[in-house]
């Protein structure tokens, strides 16, 4: 909440576990992914799905390669 991913993030709720549930709109995957891997692990992409599996394999990559 101090600091916004960006101008058009929204809070839409807080689960149970006192996650703060976020909504971004974005005109191309590659404005998100750099900040979703900045916040890893403390960050997930919850829809699209696509998006998240996309996300996940750059990093088993990243890990492969290390």
């Amino acid at each position: 909440m101090r600091k916004p991913i960006s101008k058009s993030q929204r809070l839409k709720k807080f689960d149970e576990d006192e996650n703060m549930i976020v909504t971004l709109n974005i005109t191309n995957e590659k404005e998100i992914i750099p900040i979703v891997k900045y916040w890893l692990p403390n960050m997930k992409v919850l829809k699209p799905i696509g998006l998240n599996d996309k996300i996940k394999k750059e990093v088993e990559k990243f890990l492969k390669w290390t």
